[in-house]
């Protein structure tokens, strides 16, 4: 693999070091603690060249900071590194700046891969090296942020192009370059209106090297403020790296499905080749699983695995998870 090649001679005094970081923001709540032990032991499992990379979980700052490996005894295991939130960082972006804020760091590993915890990786996770290599490689978001079928919009604008076009005359860019199609449409959002956009992709996994993720961090912050003068928008963050790119020029690729899979049923229609061959599931559908609960307890992790009425993407996740299940550290 050519990439990986590159990215093994790129990593100077870290020769011996993994060659890829992972970062992943969450709140400090039992159901987050829980989906980032799933996460921690499916890429140290499955996940290929990347098994070995270093993990990093910004925390939110919504209590005083404490000692998450006594809290945690598991997470050593992992060799988890944790970082909390600056109090008044939180306190001007909350949830989001958890999110953004790990483009800000400085990466010592050559290749940076940022992950939600509700991601669960399946499979090797070798092609990122290449889709990520001196670019941003991400899934176009299922919809437009302008789609007023999602609560989380309260715009007035429900077209893509007027959306875009407003976005980036109030951020002070040139004509937005509708260069991609969002992958949910046509199995969630038909109309031709809201088919297209830039670079607009989903947080739920992204990849890039070091250099490529740093340039779009020293912009994230500005850029999500941009966001915020023109819409109200749960997707500020995902906006945000949108005006990054645009800005600062770096170069980006889109994931094929099969590298940020939701655990939705349309897109195996849309999508069956990937749906055949998940790498990374991003359980984020709520209709059939509680994705906060599935390993907050012993009991509720047996439920889940003891389930047969599932559709084959959670079963993909519960039979993943079965595999894995004794080296999982939960209590009673």
């Amino acid at each position: 693999m050519r990439s990986l090649r590159r990215l093994l001679g790129n990593r100077g005094g870290q020769a011996s070091g993994p060659l890829c970081e992972v970062h992943v923001p969450l709140s400090p709540t039992p159901g987050f603690f829980a989906q980032l032990q799933l996460l921690a032991a499916s890429l140290r499992t499955y996940g290929g060249a990347l098994a070995d990379a270093r993990i990093v979980v910004t925390v939110s700052r919504d209590c005083e900071p404490y000692d998450l490996d006594a809290h945690l005894p598991w997470a050593r295991r992992y060799g988890i590194e944790w970082r909390w939130m600056d109090e008044q960082q939180f306190a001007r972006t909350g949830i989001f700046g958890t999110a953004v804020q790990r483009f800000t760091y400085d990466f010592e590993a050559p290749f940076v891969v940022l992950l939600d915890a509700d991601t669960f990786c399946t499979g090797p996770l070798d092609e990122l090296l290449e889709l990520g290599d001196r670019a941003l490689a991400g899934l176009v978001a299922h919809v437009s942020p302008a789609w007023a079928g999602t609560p989380a919009y309260t715009g007035a604008i429900t077209d893509d192009a007027r959306f875009w076009d407003g976005l980036y005359a109030s951020a002070g860019l040139g004509t937005p370059p509708l260069a991609c199609r969002h992958t949910g449409w046509s199995v969630m959002d038909g109309d031709p209106a809201r088919r297209d956009c830039p670079p607009y992709f989903n947080l739920g996994v992204l990849a890039g090297t070091r250099d490529v993720v740093a340039r779009l961090g020293s912009r994230i912050y500005a850029e999500m403020a941009e966001v915020d003068r023109y819409v109200d928008s749960v997707f500020r963050c995902q906006l945000a790296v949108t005006l990054a790119l645009s800005r600062t020029g770096v170069a980006w690729r889109e994931l094929p499905p099969r590298l940020n899979y939701p655990n939705d049923e349309r897109f195996a229609a849309a999508y069956p080749g990937d749906a055949a061959d998940v790498r990374i599931l991003h359980y984020l559908r709520g209709d059939e699983i509680d994705r906060g609960s599935l390993a907050t307890s012993r009991a509720q992790l047996d439920a889940f695995l003891a389930r047969t009425d599932l559709s084959p993407s959670n079963e993909l996740l519960r039979s993943r998870i079965a595999a894995l299940a004794d080296q999982l550290s939960i209590d009673a």
